[in-house]
């Protein structure tokens, strides 16, 4: 509706009624807000995610979620909050301040999460008290087939029917959640701690903190519905998109993919419940630096010609969306079983592979173990023990025998091997023979990692800074599992022991220790490290992204066909530079390109470093999970069986935080009425008193210069 401008003395009086009014009222507002002191803050929020189960996460309300500060920083003091009642009078309620510990103690946050008062969390880092977002069966729920009953987390779930979810996987949370920074939370305490919340934070009165949370949530019921939903014609699915991204795959021999094939996995992604904070040190960086390892090993010095004799392939598969029902693994099964892995060209038989290695939690320098995930089939198993022991007596055991492949811990392997062939292929993960392995720090019935699927799995939980050496037990002891599995796959594949190229096992050992700390400290400590390591030909190894000095955060997110993630790019480099014919090739004139079925040329892009060119053998991967069909931009789901991953993200607006002094509701309500009825009698008088004096000659008002 168009309106018509006032004249300059009716804008000059209107605004001289409107500013008497605040000057005798103060600022009324009917939402019962003050914003008397004012200060944004930097959030990390917890997003929603949905299934077609349903959905898990938090939201704010779409105008934000507003409420007085109380602070719980210890478990006790829930039982206070519970009882906390205002009086509120336009919606708002309370934002609970909370101490990270208190997250760990599921009996109090099952009860804090269902107040009908609260409407958001603050939560501030008090320590490192053990605690797991993850469920007690990770995957459970999730489509991952339940382990006959086994605990494998047992630090984490606490929420469902059955206390079998994590808090991650809940969507229990009342209103938004957000994590303070460092400063944040120094900042929003000592604010605390000078206004009347410190002493009576159940008792709403006048001049009290409070805070706005926004972070509005736009996906709404579960995957599939919110697919649907075309937000006014756009194309594409504005309110939702699949999760998912791009594994990065190597083989020994890329020019053969008809030989019978042996693969070693290891997950590329970790997951927390803050999104932007994955960092899983313990659970999978290790598992990933060790893969790394393992290529270089088995690979280093090998020429063209030995590797196409090898007698069998190895493909290293790093997969990316393991987190989330096995995204990246089940696209390369789907792949497989549709005679499409690695392209539709000389594709690898399904049947052909017969041996299946997968890196675990690793890296903290606790005891591993050799889990036989077929129990008909151990001689893979009980061989790389054997080399293993080998090179290091005492760093690995042999896990006790499980009775089903259901019964074995969590991984890539135990889903695959769940699902069904394909008209008349079979799985070949599932047959009698197939025989598989799972290397890990998980013992018989538990994890050890304490953080799993938490923030806290960071480099402290592994015993890693920056100034840690190469010859530290963590890295000596994932080195000996490297060389022990490299061992055994040269002897199956029929190529050359490392140890029979001209390099002893203390310098493999060495070269392997530097690797693995140069990967770990760019994964988890800073990014735009150069990790480097030598042999006869010189420079062997490097980055291949330029970081900006802070751990990569390797959360999924969500499937995009042309662009690779910062993890994606990390991991796909190195891979690539372990897997590269022995001699590198000058970077002058050097370009990106790619074939699965064949070597081609990668070159690093350090910005301000060296540059590299190899020739490699490494490849992307599709990480987009069966269960949905793509249409350009748009995405729907095709299987709604449960089989594969249905995980979206929802999309979002931009979260915010803001802090003010917060007035009584009723002081504020008083304010709006009396500013409101002296606006008006002041405003009316001025219209009188305009009418009077500002007319012309001709009866007409004059002009504002401004129409």
């Amino acid at each position: 509706n168009e309106r018509k401008n006032p004249t300059m003395m009716d804008r000059s009086g209107l605004a001289f009624a409107a500013l008497t009014a605040v000057a005798l009222f103060g600022w009324g507002d009917a939402s019962a807000l003050s914003e008397k002191i004012y200060t944004p803050l930097t959030p990390v929020g917890v997003s929603k995610l949905l299934n077609i189960d349903g959905w898990i996460g938090a939201s704010s309300l779409e105008r934000g979620s507003i409420g007085y500060l109380y602070r719980i920083d210890d478990a006790s003091q829930v039982d206070a909050f519970t009882k906390a009642n205002g009086p509120f009078y336009n919606g708002e309620g309370y934002i609970v301040l909370l101490a990270q510990s208190v997250v760990s103690n599921k009996a109090a946050m099952k009860v804090l999460m269902f107040q009908s008062q609260l409407r958001g969390v603050l939560i501030y880092d008090d320590g490192r008290t053990a605690y797991s977002a993850g469920s007690t069966q990770p995957g459970y729920g999730s489509r991952l087939p339940p382990s006959n009953g086994t605990s494998w987390n047992p630090v984490g779930g606490g929420y469902g029917e059955q206390d079998e979810f994590g808090i991650h996987w809940t969507g229990l949370i009342q209103g938004p959640v957000f994590l303070l920074s460092a400063a944040d939370s120094i900042l929003l305490n000592n604010r605390y701690d000078s206004t009347r919340n410190l002493n009576s934070p159940g008792k709403v009165q006048p001049n009290m903190l409070g805070a706005r949370l926004e972070f509005f949530m736009w996906a709404a019921g579960n995957a599939k519905m919110c697919l649907r939903r075309i937000a006014g014609g756009d194309v594409g699915s504005p309110f939702c998109l699949p999760l998912g991204g791009w594994s990065a795959v190597g083989s020994v021999d890329p020019t053969d993919h008809t030989k019978p094939a042996i693969m070693v996995a290891a997950p590329m992604d970790a997951v927390a419940l803050f999104h932007d904070d994955c960092f899983g040190a313990n659970a999978g960086a290790a598992a990933l630096a060790a893969l790394v390892a393992t290529a270089r090993v088995l690979t280093s010095g090998l020429t063209e010609a030995e590797r196409s004799a090898a007698t069998s392939n190895v493909y290293f598969a790093a997969f990316e969306g393991e987190s989330f029902d096995s995204i990246g693994s089940t696209a390369f099964y789907s792949a497989l079983m549709g005679s499409n892995f690695p392209s539709g060209r000389g594709a690898a038989v399904p049947s052909g592979i017969t041996k299946w290695i997968e890196f675990g939690q690793l890296g903290s320098g606790k005891a591993v173990y050799m889990h036989n995930l077929n129990p008909a089939a151990t001689a893979m198993t009980t061989n790389v023990l054997a080399n293993v022991s080998s090179i290091n007596a005492s760093v690995a055991q042999l896990a006790s025998a499980a009775a089903s492949i259901a019964s074995t811990p969590p991984s890539s392997f135990r889903k695959l091997a769940s699902l069904p062939g394909r008209d008349s292929v079979v799985n070949p993960f599932a047959a009698t023979g197939m025989e598989a392995t799972l290397i890990t720090e998980t013992a018989d019935t538990a994890f050890t990692n304490q953080f799993y699927q938490t923030r806290l799995d960071d480099a402290a939980n592994i015993g890693l800074t920056n100034v840690s050496a190469s010859t530290d037990p963590n890295f000596v002891a994932l080195c000996s599992v490297v060389m022990g599995v490299a061992e055994s796959l040269a002897l199956d594949i029929g190529v050359s022991s490392p140890t029979a190229r001209g390099r002893s096992a203390a310098v493999i050992a060495a070269d392997c220790e530097v690797l693995v700390l140069g990967i770990l400290q760019g994964l988890l400590l800073n990014s735009s490290q150069t990790a480097q390591s030598s042999n006869a030909t010189g420079v062997a190894y490097v980055t291949g992204i330029a970081g900006d000095g802070s751990p990569i955060n390797r959360y999924v997110s969500v499937f995009n066909a042309a662009v690779q993630s910062a993890s994606e790019a990390f991991a796909y480099f190195q891979l690539g530079a372990a897997l590269s014919l022995p001699t590198p090739l000058s970077s002058t004139d050097c370009a990106n390109s790619e074939s699965s079925s064949n070597y081609h040329t990668m070159r690093t892009s350090i910005v301000g470093d060296t540059q590299y060119c190899f020739n490699t053998s490494v490849f992307w991967q599709r990480a987009l999970s069966p269960a949905f069909a793509e249409d350009g931009i748009t995405y729907s789901i095709t299987d709604t069986s449960g089989t594969y991953s249905t995980w979206v993200e929802s999309t979002w607006d931009e979260a915010n935080l803001d802090i003010f002094i917060l007035q009584d509701a009723q002081e504020a309500n008083a304010l709006v009425g009396g500013g409101a009825v002296y606006a008006i009698v002041v405003a009316l008088f001025v219209y009188g008193f305009n009418k009077k004096i500002a007319i012309g000659s001709d009866g007409t008002p004059p002009l504002s210069p401004n129409i």
